[in-house]
């Protein structure tokens, strides 16, 4: 057998056996095992790395520094037993529970120390009963000092801790970017930093020098980790993707395959007695298929020329790698299974990076559109709001916004209606009626302090504020006429107006709405039309009697 003298020294052999033997007695008597010469080939030997008790033997040559410490893969187990030969027969022997081992700060390992001996034999046998997956037992090494003492590994703890922060940092964004644009997108991309925030501090490691948690409790956040991640990258890619871009039966899909991979993890983690033969089995299935399908969605998103789809895929081929080039050395032949942490790192850094920038340039189209959506409402609205023949506001405009205007000031409510106005369509043609009309709107826009509303037909309606409203609005009244005849061609007479105009002071009528004061001033200007035409009839009023309208003859 090849045996190594310095670094990690790997096992050479392994056993079955029944878990009933006292320790000692089965250290003494035959064991059937099975060896090779390379340790990558532990898991091709015809052993149940699974079963109730496991062997792992290591051969250490003669000469060599003696290991110190065991170091294994993170997994449950109901008893670990490290014994040391010293010849002649005799052994050292420690055995440990779950509560006697101590978790790496840099990687999803376990390590205990071996027992100390007077006369190491170079033999070296670990026993583990009920290991609760494979790698536990085929990633077993002995080392010469505590990995997590090293310097190096110290300096890994530092940069580990700031990718954690960055990879957390996008939740701020995204709590901010929720509260202006609440799409679905954001709150599950919080979900997923928040998942793969654990995820990292889990499989990193990190979070056994953050915090004291049994080896259990890290076992179930590490497996109950990586599949919230998986499901919530998966609900983050089916909503943030734009439609189309994704096939309708892997939209429906998503959400069951993410629920299921919960419930099969989930009954994993749990270490079920009942179900330890299929426990690895539902843990597979857990995790590879929603891994084919989180493929799959960024495969066919970045295949139909998705945009969101294009940040996702550059942020995860690199992640995406890492996690397939650890799962495929668990199943190749020759290889020993290897987290590939450094590229896991690395994934984690551009996946953070690339879809922190695909969410940003997405929140950022999706507002461009829904400003250019407010803005054609606001169109809408302003035109529902305003005359298009001569841009002046409705009578929908002063109705939303009566009780704002008074309280602004506006006191003075001018009826301008236009005489005998049929008699201009009639003899000179709609198109000269509508330049008049036109010619009055401009006449009573440029009314200083004044808002000019357009009612319909020649009636308009003059809404001021200020003093001396009333010798205002005549001045504008006797502009009319003179305003059409300079800029309207074709008229064979003059064109006068009649104004019917209601000072109501602040509070002089606080229960009065504006349809109260608009029928007083239409009353005021049938006085006006019924005295003659051409003048304006006004009054000042504290209160008035609500009465039915004494609208106006024919104009």
């Amino acid at each position: 057998m090849q045996a190594q003298s310095d670094g990690p020294r790997y096992p050479t052999c392994l056993a079955n056996a029944e878990p009933q033997i006292p320790i000692r007695t089965l250290l003494a008597g035959p064991i059937d095992w099975h060896c090779t010469d390379d340790p990558g080939r532990l898991k091709q030997l015809t052993v149940n790395a699974e079963a109730e008790r496991v062997l792992v033997r290591f051969s250490i040559a003669a000469g060599a520094e003696q290991p110190r410490y065991f170091v294994s893969r993170l997994g449950e187990f109901a008893s670990l037993t490290l014994a040391v030969g010293e010849g002649g027969g005799n052994w050292q022997v420690r055995s440990l529970s779950t509560d006697d081992v101590k978790g790496m700060p840099t990687e999803p390992s376990i390590i205990a120390r071996l027992p100390s001996t007077r006369q190491a034999s170079g033999q070296y046998v670990v026993i583990i009963d009920r290991p609760s997956h494979a790698p536990l037992v085929i990633n077993s090494q002995l080392q010469d000092s505590d990995p997590s003492q090293d310097p190096a590994v110290q300096h890994g703890l530092l940069l580990i801790a700031i990718l954690l922060g960055m990879v957390l940092l996008p939740i701020v964004f995204d709590i901010t970017f929720y509260r202006v644009l609440r799409e679905t997108f954001l709150a599950w991309h919080i979900a997923m930093a928040a998942s793969f925030g654990l995820l990292l501090s889990v499989r990193s490691g990190i979070i056994n020098a953050l915090f004291d948690i049994s080896i259990e409790t890290w076992r179930v956040l590490l497996i109950m980790g990586l599949t919230v991640s998986i499901g919530s990258a998966m609900m983050f890619m089916r909503s943030f993707i734009e439609p189309g871009k994704l096939s309708g039966w892997a939209l429906r899909a998503i959400p069951w395959i993410a629920v299921g991979s919960i419930i099969l993890t989930g009954l994993h983690a749990l270490s079920i007695p009942a179900l330890r033969d299929v426990s690895t089995t539902l843990h597979m299935i857990g995790v590879m298929v929603p891994y084919l399908m989180l493929t799959f969605v960024i495969l066919q998103a970045a295949w139909r020329r998705s945009r969101a789809g294009l940040y996702v895929f550059i942020g995860w081929l690199p992640l995406m790698t890492s996690s397939w080039g650890g799962i495929v050395t668990n199943f190749m032949p020759g290889v020993r299974p290897d987290d590939m942490l450094t590229a896991f790192y690395i994934g984690m850094l551009t996946e953070m990076i690339a879809t922190a920038m695909g969410v940003g340039d997405r929140f950022m189209t999706l507002k461009r559109e829904r400003d250019v959506a407010r803005a054609e409402v606001s169109e809408l609205d302003e035109l529902s709001n305003s005359d298009p023949l001569t841009g002046l506001l409705n009578r929908r405009a002063i109705d939303a916004r009566f009780d704002e205007l008074r309280a602004e000031g506006y006191d003075t409510f001018a009826v301008v209606d236009l005489d005998h106005f049929k008699r201009v369509n009639d003899t000179h043609g709609h198109d000269t009626g509508d330049a008049v009309l036109r010619t009055v709107a401009s006449i009573l826009s440029q009314c200083p302090q004044c808002l000019a509303f357009r009612f319909g037909g020649e009636e308009f309606l003059l809404l001021m504020k200020g003093d001396q409203s009333e010798a205002r609005a005549e001045a504008v009244r006797q502009s009319i006429p003179v305003r059409i005849a300079r800029e309207v061609d074709g008229l064979d007479h003059m064109v006068t107006a009649s104004i019917g105009l209601v000072v109501v002071p602040q509070g002089a009528l606080p229960n009065s709405g504006f349809a109260d004061i608009y029928r007083h001033a239409d009353r005021l200007l049938y006085e006006a039309k019924e005295t003659g035409r051409n003048r304006m009839v006004s009054e000042r009023v504290r209160s008035f009697r609500r009465r039915s309208s004494d609208r106006r003859a024919a104009a």
